[in-house]
């Protein structure tokens, strides 16, 4: 549990020392991190690779959570906690997973988004 709170904490003093103006980056940016990334290094191949490393990572992060959030709504409609239980703790023998689980959590999450 250390490790991560140093990298957030570390990634955080870096951030704030390599902005030099920020309204600059407010008000004059559609994607500030770029702008930051761009800033210090230099460098538009560097801003390139580390632009993909962020984008990379947001995509795994995000299929964790859609696994971790899918998972937890299967378990409590596997104890019929949620109306349509049964549809939703469905697990196709071919597939082995709960595809009603796994679609319902992000398409929950959109409409809830919406409001």
């Amino acid at each position: 549990m250390l490790l991560p709170d140093l990298d957030q904490t570390s990634c955080a003093d870096l951030r704030s020392f390599c902005i030099t103006n920020l309204e600059d980056y407010l008000n004059g940016s559609e994607f500030p991190i770029i702008d930051i990334i761009h800033n210090a290094t230099g460098s538009r191949a560097a801003t390139c690779v580390l632009g993909g490393l962020l984008i990379l990572l947001l995509f795994f992060s995000t299929v964790t959570t859609v696994a971790s959030a899918s998972r937890q709504v299967w378990a409590f409609s596997r104890d019929r906690g949620f109306p349509f239980s049964s549809w939703i703790c469905h697990v196709r023998p071919a597939w082995e997973i709960p595809a009603n689980a796994v679609s319902l959590s992000p398409s929950l999450r959109h409409i809830f988004a919406q409001y």
